[in-house]
């Protein structure tokens, strides 16, 4: 396994050979491609909120090849859009489609539109929402698609609740089997944010996957490193000269918060005198219900200041 930068993979794919074979699967070349241009490399995404994925498509754009590819964002959720001016800085403005849901017929005709319209050579997948059309649209369109992972989750398989009955398990096991023989068709690539990610998801996929080096590009941290005032930083924040682990991530399903609440007791148990910081802000669910709390510590901190 490899480890690649976050602009690697257009790179990887435009340098590989065209059409042929490559693991028994047939490749074939999209018609529209044209040796002599640009490539087109368009990134998808639920919406355009403040996400992992969501930044780490930034930054691909950011420190990209311009010289070698072109840059196109698509969403399907028109809220939350945190991140609409941030895309446009950087020479990008998302096509954005207002779907509640995803995977219907006339929704891949507009993906397979969308596709041949801008020309795209490369999709680049981050979420899981938009997921099925834009495979589907990729397949008709004859489009090679690389497939990022973002966290530690086995989006393959059949999937239903512990209590379906067995007409539901069947039927979750034939639309599982479609899914997944349309991802193995399609996907070229994929690109995985942590070694342990990319170790569950090997077993259950067919194209190669390699590990990502990192989603913040190395200037941009040498600007930070070089920013920070680490005496203002830790007094503003009331914290002690030991070493500090910081979590800064949305409050939803699948993020692991609930773990880090349950390692940082077995830190206190090993460090009597550690001590943490943070808040319920952002924590809530639709009813108001705080859904993760972190039980020390006075304040909560914006994002943008850690």
């Amino acid at each position: 396994m490899e480890r690649v930068s976050i602009v690697g993979a257009a790179d990887r794919l435009r340098s590989r050979p065209r059409g042929g074979t490559e693991g028994g699967r047939h490749q074939s070349k999209p018609r529209h491609l044209h040796p002599t241009r640009r490539w087109r490399v368009m990134h998808t995404m639920p919406d355009l909120d403040v996400g992992g994925g969501q930044v780490v498509a930034l930054n691909a754009i950011r420190e990209g090849d311009h010289e070698s590819f072109d840059y196109d964002v698509l969403a399907v959720r028109t809220k939350p859009d945190d991140m609409v001016a941030e895309f446009d800085a950087a020479g990008v403005r998302p096509v954005v489609f207002d779907w509640n849901c995803t995977g219907r017929p006339k929704q891949v005709g507009e993906l397979v539109k969308l596709f041949r319209a801008r020309r795209v050579d490369l999709v680049h997948v981050h979420g899981l929402v938009e997921r099925p059309a834009v495979l589907a649209a990729a397949f008709i369109a004859r489009v090679p698609v690389v497939g990022h992972i973002h966290s530690e989750w086995v989006h393959l398989g059949p999937k239903f609740p512990p209590d379906a009955s067995a007409v539901q398990r069947a039927r979750a096991r034939v639309l599982g089997w479609g899914r997944d023989a349309l991802e193995h068709r399609v996907v070229r690539w994929y690109v995985a944010d942590s070694t342990a990610a990319a170790d569950l998801l090997r077993p259950y996929v067919r194209a190669p996957i390699d590990t990502m080096i990192q989603s913040m590009p190395a200037a941009e941290m040498a600007r930070a490193r070089a920013a920070h005032d680490d005496e203002r930083w830790r007094a503003q924040l009331q914290l002690g000269p030991g070493p500090v682990a910081i979590n800064v991530s949305r409050c939803v399903p699948g993020k692991g918060q609930d773990r880090l609440i349950r390692a940082l007791a077995s830190v206190r148990a090993r460090v009597p005198d550690a001590q943490g910081t943070g808040g319920e802000q952002g924590c809530r669910d639709s009813n108001g219900t705080p859904q993760v709390v972190v039980p020390s510590g006075e304040g909560t901190h914006e994002a943008a200041s850690l």
